[in-house]
C-alpha cells in the first residue's frame, strides 16, 4: 500500500512539473505574430532606463576614428533560451588608447537583467583600433546596442 502511495505521489509531482514548465515555456500568438520592428518598439516602451554619465554619445564606429579590430558577438543567455526571451541591451563605454572598452555602463535594456551579464562580456573582449592618420581625443564617451532575436538564431548587434 505504502508502494503504491509513494508512486502516485510521484505521478503528481511529475504532471505538476510538466504543467508548470509547459505553462512557462509558452509564447501567446500575440508575440508569434509581431514583426521585428514591432517588437522593438514594445520592448523600448517597457524597457528600463538608467541614468547615463555621459552629456552626449557617438557610435563607435560611425565616430570615424575607429575601425573594429575584433568583436566576439555576444552569446545567447541561457535562460533566456529557455524563457524563449527577446531583447536588447544598450551600454555606454570609453576606449583607452589601446583600443579597449572601458567604464561600461548599461543604460537601456530589456527585459532587465536578462541580457546584461552577456552583452557586457562580449563588449569587454572587443577591441578597436585608430583609423590611420587619426589622433585619439580625450575621453570620448561611446554607445553600443546588441539585439537578441530568436528569429535570427544569432544576436543581432546594432551599433548606435
Amino acid at each position: 500500500m505504502e508502494f503504491m502511495r509513494r508512486i502516485n505521489l510521484y505521478r503528481m509531482q511529475v504532471m505538476f512539473i510538466v504543467l508548470l514548465l509547459s505553462g512557462c515555456s509558452s509564447v501567446s500568438e500575440e508575440e508569434k505574430v509581431l514583426s521585428m520592428e514591432d517588437k522593438l518598439e514594445m520592448f523600448e516602451d517597457n524597457s528600463v532606463k538608467r541614468p547615463s554619465r555621459c552629456v552626449s554619445h557617438s557610435s563607435v564606429l560611425q565616430s570615424g576614428k575607429y575601425a573594429m579590430r575584433m568583436q566576439p558577438g555576444p552569446r545567447y543567455p541561457p535562460a533566456a533560451l529557455f524563457d524563449k526571451r527577446e531583447g536588447f541591451v544598450v551600454m555606454e563605454f570609453d576606449l583607452t588608447a589601446d583600443g579597449i572598452p572601458v567604464e561600461i555602463n548599461i543604460i537601456e535594456s530589456y527585459p532587465e537583467y536578462f541580457f546584461d551579464l552577456e552583452s557586457i562580456r562580449s563588449l569587454s573582449r572587443s577591441r578597436y583600433e585608430l583609423k590611420s592618420g587619426q589622433e585619439p581625443g580625450s575621453m570620448e564617451c561611446f554607445s553600443i546596442r546588441f539585439d537578441y532575436f530568436l528569429e535570427e538564431g544569432l544576436t543581432q548587434i546594432e551599433l548606435k
